[in-house]
C-alpha cells in the first residue's frame, strides 16, 4: 500500500475529506455521512472504534455491523460495506484494512485540531 496518506479539512463545521489516490472516490460521500452523523469529535471516534473492534472481532456481529444515526457498517469477508440507512446513496465496498487506516488518520488529524 502507498504511503499517500487521507487528508481533512474542516470548513463551516463540517469535514472535507480527500482520499489517497489508491482509494476510489465513491467512498467520500458515505465517509462524510459517517463522521457527519457518527462522529462528532475525537470522543465520539475513541467510542466508535471500540464497538468497530468488538463488532469485527465477532463474525455474527461483523454481518450485522455498525448502525448509528445514519450510517451502518458491516465486514464482508475482508470489506467493509458502508450504507446509508435513509438510502441516500448505494452501498459501497472498501477494504477493511483502507476503512481502519482511514479512522487512525482522522484520529491524528483530530488530535492536531484539538477537537474533542
Amino acid at each position: 500500500m502507498s504511503n499517500e496518506q487521507w487528508r481533512f479539512r474542516i470548513v463551516s463545521g463540517h469535514t472535507e475529506i480527500f482520499p489517497p489516490t489508491r482509494v476510489n472516490e465513491e467512498v467520500i460521500t458515505p465517509l462524510a455521512d459517517l463522521l457527519f452523523s457518527e462522529i462528532s469529535g475525537r470522543q465520539s471516534l475513541d467510542r466508535y472504534r471500540r464497538l468497530w473492534a468488538e463488532m469485527s472481532a465477532d463474525r455474527e456481529a461483523a454481518q450485522e455491523g455498525i448502525a448509528g444515526n445514519g450510517t451502518c457498517q458491516s465486514l464482508e469477508g475482508d470489506d467493509v460495506i458502508l450504507e446509508s440507512l435513509y438510502e441516500q446513496y448505494e452501498p459501497v465496498r472498501m477494504r477493511k484494512e483502507e476503512f481502519e487506516i482511514f479512522l487512525d488518520q482522522y484520529a491524528r488529524f483530530l488530535d492536531s485540531t484539538g477537537v474533542h
